[in-house]
C-alpha cells in the first residue's frame, strides 16, 4: 500500500509571503499618495509679514491619473487649541492673513479617492512682527457678525522670568461685551507654574488685570504665549472698534522685581461682518 505525505508541501507553500501589491496604472487608488509643499515659508523661517501663503500638490501615475485627489492641512501653535485639521478638499493653495507674532507649524496630508491617507509633511516658521519683550492683544483683526461670540486672547511675547504684571485692558463696551475673562494656563505649565489673576471691572469698558506666577522651574515665566482668554460678543449693528493694552497703565517685574521693559503694545481691530 502506498502512502503519499502532502503535508510538508502544504507547509512549504503555506508559508510563502504574500505578495506585495502591484501598483495598477489604471487603478489610481492602488498607489501610495503622496503630497509636496510647493509655496510658502522655508523651513525654520521668519518674516515680518503676517499674509502667508502655502500651496502643494498630490502625486500622479505616469499617464496623468492623479492619485491623492483630495487634501487636509492645519496652522498650530504651542496652544493645543489651535491644533485642528481643516475639512478634506480637493484646492491646493490657502492664504493665512493677519498672523499673530507666535511660532506656527503648519502640516499637510493628502489620500486618495479610495481613502488611503499620506504621510505628514510640516514646515515651521516664526511670525516676528513687534519688537520684544511685548504685550499683545491677539488675534491683530477679527470679523464677527453681530451677536456671534468671540475670543480674544492676552499675549505676551519673549518675556524673561516674568513674575508679576498689572495691565488694563480697554475696550468700548457699546460695540462689544465681554462675557468671560479666564486664565490660560498651558504657557504657565511650560515652566512647571501657575498663573493667579486677579481680574476686575469686567463690561464696564476697563478690565484691570493683576498677575502672578506661583513655583516654576526655573522660576517665574519665560518665552511667549497666551496667558488670558477673553470670551467676547459683537453688540454693533456696525462694529469697527478696538481692543487695546493701556501702556501707561501696564507694569511688568522679574523674580528679581525688577521692571521688565516692554517695547510694544499690540491692539486687536474688531470689524463686522
Amino acid at each position: 500500500m502506498k502512502k503519499y505525505f502532502l503535508i510538508p508541501l502544504f507547509l512549504f507553500l503555506s508559508c510563502q509571503p504574500p505578495t506585495a501589491p502591484v501598483d495598477d496604472p489604471n487603478d489610481p487608488t492602488s498607489f501610495t499618495p503622496k503630497v509636496e509643499i510647493t509655496e510658502g515659508p522655508q523651513d525654520n523661517t521668519s518674516s515680518q509679514n503676517r499674509t502667508v501663503k502655502f500651496s502643494w500638490k498630490g502625486n500622479s501615475t505616469e499617464t496623468g491619473i492623479k492619485i491623492t485627489t483630495e487634501f487636509q492641512f492645519k496652522i498650530k501653535t504651542e496652544d493645543p487649541s489651535t491644533d485642528v485639521w481643516s475639512n478634506w478638499d480637493s484646492s491646493t493653495t490657502f492664504l493665512f492673513e493677519y498672523l499673530d507674532d507666535d511660532k506656527f507649524t503648519f502640516d499637510l496630508k493628502g489620500r486618495t479617492a479610495a481613502g488611503s491617507e499620506s504621510d505628514v509633511v510640516s514646515r515651521k516658521f516664526t511670525i516676528d512682527t513687534l519688537p520684544s519683550p511685548a504685550v499683545a492683544i491677539f488675534p491683530v483683526q477679527k470679523f464677527v457678525a453681530k451677536d456671534n461670540s468671540f475670543d480674544l486672547y492676552l499675549h505676551l511675547k519673549n518675556v524673561n522670568a516674568l513674575m508679576s504684571m498689572h495691565t488694563i485692558i480697554k475696550y468700548d463696551p457699546t460695540k462689544i461685551s465681554v462675557l468671560s475673562v479666564d486664565t490660560v494656563n498651558y504657557f504657565a505649565k511650560k515652566n512647571k507654574g501657575t498663573f493667579f489673576t486677579i481680574i476686575d471691572s469686567i463690561n464696564t469698558g476697563r478690565i484691570i488685570v493683576d498677575l502672578g506666577i506661583a513655583m516654576g522651574s526655573p522660576k517665574g515665566l519665560s518665552g511667549a504665549g497666551r496667558i488670558l482668554k477673553l470670551k467676547c460678543k459683537n453688540i454693533s449693528d456696525n462694529l469697527n472698534t478696538t481692543v487695546e493694552i493701556l501702556s501707561a497703565e501696564t507694569i511688568a517685574r522679574d523674580t528679581s522685581n525688577q521692571t521688565i521693559s516692554l517695547k510694544a503694545f499690540a491692539k486687536s481691530t474688531i470689524l463686522g461682518k
